[in-house]
C-alpha cells in the first residue's frame, strides 16, 4: 500500500483540515507551556528579550516540553501539506512548476522546525542555526508560492490567498530586520543567536509575530477546508 492510499484512509476518517487546526493548537499550546516552565525557572523571559529557540534549553524541563510538542506538531503538519498540495493542486494542471515549488518549500520549512525540536541551540548551535534558516525561508516561499497558487486556484476563495500573503508579509518583515546583522562586522552572529543581547529585541520580537502568524495560516486555513469540503 503507497504512502498516499494509506494518507487517503486517514484522510477518510479525519478531514485533514483538522491536522492543520491540529498542528496549530499543539504549537501554540507547547510554546506556551513551555514559555511558562521557563519562566517560572527565569522570571527574565520575554519575547524581546529571549528567541524561541531558548525554550529548547530552557529551566525547568521546559527543553523537553518544547522538544516533544515541536516534533508532534511537525508530524501533523506533514500529513496536513500532503494533503493540502493536493487540494490546492485541482484545476492547476498549467501551474505544475509552482504546485511543486509551493510543496518543497513545506517540506523544507517542516524540515527546519524538526532540526530546530531535535537539537537546541546550545547543543549543537551550528545545525540549530542552520535548522532555523530553513524554517524561515522555506516557511516564507512556502506561503508566497501557495498564495500565490490559491489566487489563480478557480475552487479556492481569494480571501485564503491574501492571508496567506499576510502571514508571508510577517515572515518578510522579520528576515528584512534580521539579515542586516548577518552582514554587519561589528556583530558576532552566533552570539546575537544564543544570547539575550538587547540589540535584537525587536528582532526577537519579530520572530514571535511569524510564530503566531504561522500559527493563526494553520488554524485559519484548516477550518476553510473544513466548510469547503
Amino acid at each position: 500500500m503507497t504512502l498516499k492510499n494509506k494518507l487517503n484512509i486517514i484522510f477518510e476518517k479525519v478531514s485533514a483540515g483538522y491536522f492543520a487546526i491540529f498542528t496549530g493548537i499543539v504549537a501554540l499550546v507547547t510554546v506556551g507551556f513551555a514559555s511558562l516552565l521557563y519562566y517560572l525557572g527565569d522570571v527574565s523571559f520575554s519575547m524581546s528579550s529571549h528567541w524561541i529557540s531558548h525554550l529548547g534549553n530552557g529551566p525547568n524541563n521546559s527543553g523537553i516540553a518544547f522538544t516533544i510538542g515541536l516534533i508532534i506538531a511537525g508530524i501533523l503538519a506533514i500529513i496536513f501539506l500532503i494533503d493540502f498540495y493536493h487540494f490546492v493542486n485541482k484545476g492547476m494542471e498549467g501551474h505544475r512548476l509552482l504546485m511543486l515549488e509551493s510543496f518543497f518549500a513545506s517540506m523544507v520549512s517542516v524540515a527546519g522546525l524538526l532540526i530546530n525540536a531535535i537539537w537546541n541551540y546550545k547543543d549543537d548551535p551550528n545545525l540549530h542555526v542552520m535548522g532555523s534558516a530553513t524554517f524561515f525561508f522555506g516557511g516564507f516561499f512556502m506561503l508566497i508560492f501557495y498564495s500565490i497558487a490559491m489566487f489563480y486556484s478557480p475552487s479556492i476563495s481569494r480571501n485564503q490567498a491574501y492571508i496567506g500573503f499576510a502571514a508571508a508579509s510577517v515572515f518578510g518583515i522579520y528576515l528584512i530586520n534580521f539579515l542586516p546583522f548577518t552582514f554587519d562586522p561589528n556583530v558576532d552572529l552566533m552570539e546575537l543567536l544564543l544570547t539575550t543581547d538587547p540589540r535584537a529585541s525587536i528582532i526577537r520580537v519579530l520572530e514571535w509575530a511569524v510564530f503566531f502568524a504561522v500559527i493563526f495560516w494553520f488554524i485559519e486555513i484548516g477550518i476553510y477546508q473544513l466548510k469547503v469540503r
